[in-house]
């Protein structure tokens, strides 16, 4: 089982999560952490542009243009979605690290911030890294299978219903153990996908870039 809870290549997990699902500690930096995440979600009561000119440190805001902080925030709604709060990782009055989990697909992030010492306590610096699940919902997320020929049912059965096309590989101390293709790569053309279809990455490659702009704006 261990393997096949590894398995990141395709979503098989669906999970239904309140907005907080985890509490949020009432401190400054947690106050911050909610109404960056409310931005995220499309429910703030700010617009994005006023909150980055009014809430952020000057040293932070003035690091880079106001058009390349909303780009990070927009860039993370593209890629996930509406988030939720699934665990604290670490919290002061002044700095919080959560972890976010998308609700529309089977993907987390690892969400950092820091305040100032004293009010109106705005953003000095904040940051956002693709995670992982919690340990504790590791341990307790069921997989819908418990072998690779469930697997390729389940990927079957995926297909039928429009929910996935593709391609999985699975490999196990290096070596592939489990290959195959699914759906279309033109439905219009009926071509159907191979094991060395190429894919257009899309809006994936974004999330590297995503990285190392936050890396460098965390290292001032």
């Amino acid at each position: 089982m261990k393997l096949f809870n590894k398995l990141i290549i395709v979503s098989i997990i669906f999970l239904t999560i309140n907005c907080f699902a985890q509490d949020v500690p009432k401190t400054p930096a947690g106050n911050r952490v909610k109404e960056v995440v409310e931005l995220l979600n499309g429910t703030s009561s700010y617009e994005l542009g006023d909150y980055i000119n009014n809430q952020y440190a000057a040293e932070f805001k003035d690091a880079f243009p106001v058009e390349t902080h909303k780009g990070m925030i927009e860039r993370t709604q593209t890629m996930f979605g509406k988030v939720s709060v699934t665990e604290i990782t670490k919290s002061t009055q002044n700095e919080i690290s959560i972890v976010l989990k998308s609700e529309m697909k089977d993907a987390w992030l690892n969400f950092t911030l820091q305040v100032e010492k004293d009010e109106p306590h705005r953003i000095v610096s904040m940051g956002f890294r693709p995670g992982s699940p919690p340990s504790d919902n590791a341990k307790n997320t069921d997989t819908p299978f418990s072998n690779l020929d469930e697997l390729h049912q389940y990927l079957i059965e995926r297909t039928k219903d429009n929910e996935f096309s593709g391609t999985v590989l699975i490999a196990k101390n290096g070596d592939p153990i489990f290959q195959e293709a699914y759906g279309f790569a033109s439905k219009r053309l009926k071509i159907l996908n191979k094991v060395d279809t190429k894919f257009n990455l899309g809006s994936i490659n974004k999330i590297f870039t995503n990285v190392a702009i936050t890396q460098l704006m965390e290292k001032g």
